[in-house]
């Protein structure tokens, strides 16, 4: 009985131990907010233009924001569809003179990396057309964050593996149009299906936005000559 009682004591402590020396599961990052680079690259106000000059023909895009919203949006555990966290977005239309079309952007994040491993890309500002209200024609990744020079990555999800979005360099300086800027960030889509399915290089300004967007293919090279940002 004594023998036992041990047993039944020595259980008990270890039990207890193993209670104690557990950590506790971590948690998801209660909000989640988009990076300062992000906001002042992409999220613009509406009324906000950049004029772009192709070079070879001397044609003329101007590239201005037609409605712009950003929001705190809940995010709903998969099961219980409770709240569990918030995360902040952003939608912009974006109209083209020259195309004369009309283009969605938005941010996107990985909620999970985002809280679990914040050292890997999460954050996705995408470009979108649409054929209609209900189904995306085409669609690319326009910048990931954090930015990993050098990572290959589907360019959009949803439309197979064949396209893919590269993290290209860090320019800095950049001059381009006899302007410099002290630091911009180049990507490489390599099969562009929003750009005839053709390889697409850009060039992105922070605060600014897109300065250069050259089809290496087709050698159609546009690049920024003036913008204007709504504050």
């Amino acid at each position: 009985m004594i023998k036992f009682l041990k047993l039944i004591l020595l259980m008990g402590l270890a039990a207890s131990l193993a209670t104690c020396s557990r950590e506790p599961a971590p948690e998801m990052a209660p909000f989640i907010s988009l990076p300062n680079l992000l906001k002042s690259t992409f999220y613009h106000k509406a009324g906000s233009y950049w004029i772009y000059e192709e070079t070879a023909t001397g044609f003329v895009d101007s590239v201005y924001v037609k409605s712009a919203s950003f929001d705190t949006l809940p995010i709903l555990h998969p099961g219980s569809k409770e709240v569990i966290s918030q995360k902040e977005g952003f939608r912009l239309q974006i109209g083209s003179s020259f195309y004369g079309n009309e283009v969605t952007v938005y941010s996107e994040v990985d909620c999970l990396a985002a809280s679990f491993r914040p050292t890997a890309p999460h954050h996705w500002v995408t470009y979108e057309i649409r054929l209609n209200a209900n189904r995306v024609l085409w669609a690319t990744h326009l910048f990931t964050w954090p930015f990993t020079i050098g990572r290959l990555e589907p360019a959009y999800r949803f439309m197979g593996p064949s396209q893919t979005w590269q993290a290209d360099r860090l320019l800095a300086p950049f001059e381009l149009n006899g302007q410099t800027y002290d630091t911009a960030y180049s990507t490489i889509t390599n099969l562009d299906l929003t750009r005839q399915a053709q390889e697409v290089h850009r060039v992105y300004v922070p605060g600014i936005g897109e300065v250069r967007r050259h089809s290496v293919s087709q050698g159609i090279d546009w690049r920024l000559i003036r913008f204007n940002i709504v504050p």
